[in-house]
């Protein structure tokens, strides 16, 4: 089981990206998180991709009814945007990735995952008090990425 610092949300995949950068977007990045909040999503629902019968990525879904994170991804996308190097989507799907499956049983059956998914149609309040920098390791410790920066919501 993963440690709960660990479960976190990706809002911007950028690639690759060059390590002399990592204090400017710590800059920048921490201005957009000094003028917002803490707040709430909430969490519920299981699902997984790309389909039940062949499951790569197990997830919990999350809910933005305030729509804060909707709002923190797309100013974060501007700020991004305005270093032109990276290449970054439009749309925004929250979830928490749970687990990764790198091999099914032979006697894989979809419906104990569909009954599963009932049990978890509320998780409870999924708490977005920090943003991070993050990097990845292609192999080595656990776990696959690493710290760059922690950027806390503070407003104030």
């Amino acid at each position: 089981m993963s440690p709960p610092e660990d479960l976190h949300l990706t809002l911007h995949s950028l690639g690759a990206t060059p390590l002399r950068l990592v204090d400017d977007l710590r800059r920048d990045l921490g201005a957009l998180c000094h003028a917002r909040r803490p707040f709430d999503l909430d969490g519920g629902g299981l699902g997984c991709l790309p389909d039940e019968a062949a499951p790569r990525l197990l997830y919990a879904g999350l809910d933005d009814p305030a729509g804060k994170l909707a709002e923190l991804f797309e100013a974060s996308r501007r700020v991004l945007n305005g270093y032109r190097l990276f290449k970054l989507r439009g749309d925004l799907a929250p979830h928490v990735p749970l687990a990764r499956v790198t091999r099914l049983s032979a006697a894989w059956d979809p419906a104990l995952l569909r009954g599963l998914a009932r049990d978890w149609e509320r998780l409870g309040p999924y708490p977005v008090e920090r943003l991070r920098l993050m990097r990845s390791r292609p192999a080595g410790p656990w776990p696959p990425y690493e710290v760059l920066a922690e950027l806390p919501l503070s407003f104030g």
